[in-house]
């Protein structure tokens, strides 16, 4: 029997057995720290209120340990409290929405992408503005959370975290955002300042809509100081401009299009323009229109004949 087992007298196997327990150990270890780490977190921050208007900002963020490049998130708001006001895509993460809609009157629809992934901290899906309309207390709710894993399988984020907030409007003057949740409060004697600085376009580039082989995205971004931005665009196709439009980033347009102009304005009524000329799709237009009217005046005159010929007859 000696003879069959003396390896396991020996520091060889001992040293062998050892590194093998070692090795699996250390492999099991990074597993279940991997498993038990790995999270998506959804949650909310809120700045100090504009002391004229009362008005307020919730950062909607997120926090990943996986790459990301899809959300689709429903928000619920206290709408005896506060009154909605607008959107705001300045430094998103998200840069192509399929959704951004207020679809009640207090809730919130966000459904959007981005062409870049994202992981890590403070990643800022979109800035919500919002008005204090009554003193209270209430929370801000993620009615739905979900996110995506830019895999190219479109697979749901399965380890997702939500943190809601609660939210307090008192009537005394209160300092900054406590640790408790949003805080809003009526500013006693508002110092009023003079805003003459005009927003900032940051980013404007034409580029193919990769929905629609008919239609151009404008994608835009818009920075203000007072952190509220609207922006317009009209647009022509043949001589006429059209009406103004309110618009988000990326604004699809057709391809008949030959001149944009865009304006970003701001709540004091400064604003920056940019406008876009596609002189080629107007050089088309024009050298149609010539043609058309040479073909029309061609008709003419051959009718005209006719009917000369027809009373020379006569």
């Amino acid at each position: 029997m000696k003879k069959f087992f003396p390896i396991f007298k020996t520091s060889k196997f001992l040293k062998i057995s050892f590194t093998k327990i070692l090795f699996l150990s250390f492999v099991f270890l990074i597993c279940l720290t991997h498993t038990t780490q790995a999270k998506t977190i959804f949650y909310f921050e809120g700045s100090q209120p504009d002391q004229k208007s009362l008005e307020f900002v919730v950062w909607v963020k997120v926090d990943s340990d996986k790459p990301l490049n899809a959300y689709d998130l429903l928000i619920q708001f206290p709408s005896n409290l506060i009154r909605f006001k607008q959107f705001n895509t300045n430094d998103s993460i998200v840069n192509v929405w399929k959704k951004m809609d207020l679809i009640s009157a207090n809730e919130i629809l966000l459904q959007g992408g981005s062409i870049s992934p994202f992981s890590g901290e403070n990643g800022l899906i979109i800035s919500l503005i919002f008005e204090a309309i009554n003193p209270g207390k209430d929370n801000f709710i993620f009615e739905k959370a979900a996110a995506y894993l830019a895999d190219g399988k479109g697979t749901m984020a399965d380890d997702v975290i939500i943190k809601n907030v609660p939210l307090s409007i008192s009537q005394i003057n209160v300092e900054g955002v406590s640790n408790a949740g949003l805080v809003v409060s009526q500013v006693k004697n508002p110092i009023l300042k003079e805003d003459k600085t005009p927003p900032e376009i940051s980013i404007f580039k034409i580029a193919d809509d990769p929905f629609d082989s008919k239609n151009l995205f404008l994608i835009f971004e818009t920075k203000d100081n007072s952190g509220t931005v609207k922006n317009l665009v009209r647009t022509k196709e043949w001589f006429k401009w059209s009406k103004w439009y309110d618009i988000k980033s990326p604004y699809a347009f057709s391809k008949n299009v030959w001149a944009i102009q865009f304006l970003a304005v701001d709540n004091s009524n400064n604003f920056s323009e940019k406008s876009f000329y596609r002189w080629q799709i107007l050089a088309k237009k024009i050298i149609f229109l010539l043609i058309f009217l040479f073909v029309l005046g061609l008709l003419i005159k051959f009718c005209y004949n006719q009917l000369k010929r027809k009373n020379e007859k006569k």
